[in-house]
């Protein structure tokens, strides 16, 4: 965890102190981001969006390129609506979203969910989302990608869309610019 309030990272540690997860504390710091991409074999990394002592997107591409670190699961807690995020952060280096508040269930399923889809478990096969209002529109589009040896993933609406992206970071998606939501 790269996390620089003590009260939060109290919060941490007792969510975490029964799970399957042991804990390493680390502040965003250019020479603590050091010493944890140095001390290295992590599974996975939370980081506030906006640490204070350094930019988050930073600490992120640091970690990623680390050939100890590149396969661990990269994790950002925020307050802040995903539109925010986007400004500021690549999505491909996040691996999930931890909304605060958040609860030790929400904070263990963000762990799991990140650890099931992050880019140190090669997919299979690319994964392509069609998001369109038209459900003719949807299969025939999902039909010609499965051809292409992709897995898809639909969405009906905008919405839906943006969040089976953020949960499934695909790795192609063709959207519908006129639709619903």
């Amino acid at each position: 965890v790269i996390e620089d309030s003590q009260a939060m990272i109290s919060v941490y540690k007792a969510f975490l102190a029964e799970s399957q997860f042991s804990v390493t504390v680390s502040n965003s710091t250019v020479s603590d981001v050091n010493r944890l991409i140095k001390k290295g074999g992590f599974k996975a990394i939370i980081c506030p969006c906006f640490p204070k002592f350094q930019n988050g997107p930073d600490i992120a591409h640091a970690v990623k390129s680390d050939p100890g670190l590149s396969d661990a699961a990269f994790i950002i807690s925020t307050s802040m609506g995903q539109e925010n995020i986007r400004s500021e952060w690549d999505l491909r280096d996040i691996d999930a979203i931890l909304i605060k508040p958040f609860d030790k269930k929400s904070l263990l399923r963000a762990l799991s969910r990140a650890m099931e889809s992050h880019p140190g478990k090669a997919r299979q096969k690319p994964l392509a989302l069609v998001i369109d209002d038209s459900r003719a529109v949807r299969k025939a589009l999902t039909s010609y990608l499965e051809t292409l040896n992709f897995e898809t993933k639909t969405a009906s609406d905008g919405m839906q869309g943006l969040k089976t992206a953020s949960d499934t970071l695909p790795d192609l998606i063709l959207v519908d610019v006129e639709m619903p939501v």
